[in-house]
């Protein structure tokens, strides 16, 4: 799913919230701390996709015409553009393509190893 980065920091917000209320909760109903430790990882795991949810979304739509140099190569938009995906640390993402292989959009400032 792509989204706008402002929507990604305001969920990426509360994502944090709640997992400051879930900390207070298992202290107060005192759970063990390899149960709180493994619920943590996961939902860190969550906010960091979101995160880098945002960084997709603040480089824009990438289209910068039918032709672009960069590390002198003339890359050429494609005729459609195409989704990657990208399988982060955090879990799965969904990249748009507008150049040739390995150069996605925010122009060329996203470079996917491929």
């Amino acid at each position: 799913m792509i989204i706008s980065q402002e929507k990604a920091f305001l969920k990426a917000q509360a994502q944090l919230q709640a997992i400051c209320c879930f900390v207070e909760r298992a202290a107060t109903d005192g759970q063990r701390i390899d149960q709180v430790e493994r619920e943590l990882f996961s939902r860190l795991l969550a906010v960091g996709l979101t995160l880098i949810e945002a960084f997709v979304a603040a480089q824009g739509d990438g289209d910068a015409g039918a032709k672009l140099e960069f590390d002198n190569h003339l890359l050429h938009r494609l005729k459609d553009s195409h989704t990657r995906r990208y399988l982060s640390i955090f879990g799965e993402l969904f990249v748009k393509r507008l150049y040739s292989d390995n150069y996605f959009s925010g122009l060329t400032t996203i470079r996917i190893p491929g």
